[in-house]
Parts: C-alpha cells; structure tokens; sequence
C-alpha cells in the first residue's frame, strides 16, 4: 500500500484504516457462512435482520449518533484502498513500461548501426565503379597485358556486384527494421506518458479520499472522536470473533482453511506500514 497525503501527520488515521483492515479480512473469510445463512433464511421464508455495523449492540443515543460516521469512515477506507490499489499497480505497469523504452532505445541503436555501415559499404562500392568505370569489363580484358588475370579480376568483379546487390538488399531490410524499431520506441514513450498521468491521477484520488477522511473525523469533539475508536475497537472485536465462529481458522486443532489463513495473514501483514 502506498504512503500518500502525508499520513504521518494524520496518526488517527492509521487507526482507521488498521480497523478497517481487520473488519476486510474478517468479512471476507466469513462471507461464505454468511450466505449460507442467507439462503437458509430464504428457504425457510423468514428475513433476516439487518443491521448497520454487526457487533454494535445496546448503544447509548450519543453512540448511535456517530454510527453514520462509523459506516463513512468504512466507506472512505474502501475506497482509499482501491485508489492505492490501483496506484499501485499503475507504478509496476510504469516500471515495466520505462524497461520497455530502454529496450527498444537499444534496438533502434543497433538498427542504426546496421544501416550506417550498410550506407558506408554501398559507398565504398560505387567508388570502385567509379574508379573502374572508363573502359567496359571487355576492353579490359582485350587490352590487358595479361587477359587470363583480367578474365579473372571480371569474375572477381562480378562476384563483388552480386554481393553489392545483396548489400543493398540487406541495407534496405535494416532501414525498415530501423523504422519499425522507432515506431515501437515513440509508442513504448508515449504509454510511459499514459501511465505518468494515470499514476498522478490516482495520486490525486487518494488524498481527496484522505482529505474527506480529515474533514469527516476533525469535526468531532474530542469525546466523540473517543467514542468513535471504542465502536471501532467493538466493531473489530465482534468481526474477530465472526471469524473464529465461522471455522475458516480450523477446528480442534486442525490447520486453518486457505481462505481464513490468507486473509488473516493479509490483514496482520498491513499492520505497521505507513498507510
């Protein structure tokens, strides 16, 4: 999870959101006995209660007052957890993508390479044309002291004109691999400009969240913001032993189910870091 918004200047906050991470993890591993619950309640015609915050029970008026907060401070958790979430993954799709503009800058270098010293061959070969140029391959060898050596130089020369056709050939495949290497690097540039301003984006997402967090919780005496941790605090409690009664952690002794010991492990992970 990441550390936006300055949350060392907000400790109140870490309360929360570890709460909140205790409730998630909870909530998850009993889901599954709560909708068999929720079936059975059908199957028999009956309904079943619904309650604002499970655990909460025989609650002063001051109390009940603050449960719509309690229900917003939750709701303003989740959603600050999808933003870092989300922004998350958005910094390791960057990563990758900026490794993807440093392996192409590299082949478009090697492309260029191959081209200039295709570009350096092929002018090497028309300044042999040049320089053989003033008489026709047979004058050459009609007039040459000796026509066996000169017969001989026009297989040579014939031999280097094949491999100035294939050089050519070459220098024109590495020229559109170069085009093409540099098509992919401007796209691999301009995703990494994508992912920048996504990545700002849900930068900003997430201290709007903590902001409405701040105003939500700053506008409450310092009584009620007690009051507000020890609903918490009950809350936690109550979804803590959910989980135990649900026996996603196991019975006498057995090993916990895969469910109950990934979300426990994932709720005691979050703890101490700088939410």
């Amino acid at each position: 999870m990441l550390s936006i918004g300055g949350m060392e200047r907000r400790p109140w906050l870490r309360g929360v959101l570890r709460c909140g991470l205790m409730l998630a993890a909870a909530s998850l591993a009993v889901l599954p006995v709560a909708g068999q619950a929720s079936a059975a309640t059908a199957a028999g015609g009956g309904t079943a209660p619904v309650t604002g915050q499970a655990g909460l029970t025989n609650l002063t008026a001051a109390e009940k007052a603050l449960l719509p907060i309690l229900t917003r401070l939750h709701t303003l958790y989740q959603q600050v957890e999808s933003a870092g979430q989300q922004y998350d993954s958005l910094t390791e799709q960057l990563k990758q993508a900026q490794t993807n503009v440093t392996e192409i800058d590299v082949q478009v270098g090697d492309a260029q390479g191959q081209v200039d010293a295709g570009k350096v061959l092929a002018g090497e070969f028309a300044s042999q044309e040049y320089r053989d140029g003033g008489l026709s391959q047979l004058a050459q060898i009609v007039f040459a002291n000796d026509p066996d050596a000169a017969l001989h130089g026009k297989e040579l020369l014939d031999a280097a004109a094949r491999s100035q056709a294939d050089l050519l050939r070459q220098l024109s495949a590495d020229q559109a691999a170069l085009l093409l290497s540099e098509h992919a690097a401007k796209a691999a540039q301009a995703r990494v400009a994508q992912l920048v301003a996504a990545q700002g984006k849900e930068k900003d997402t997430v201290n709007k969240e903590l902001t409405g967090l701040e105003q939500l919780v700053s506008g409450l005496t310092g009584a009620q913001r007690d009051m507000l941790s020890q609903l918490e605090q009950q809350e936690a409690n109550a979804a803590q032993l959910a989980l135990l009664a649900s026996g996603v952690l196991g019975k006498g002794g057995t090993k916990p189910s895969a469910a109950g010991a990934a979300a426990v492990a994932y709720a005691f992970a979050q703890l101490g870091k700088p939410y």
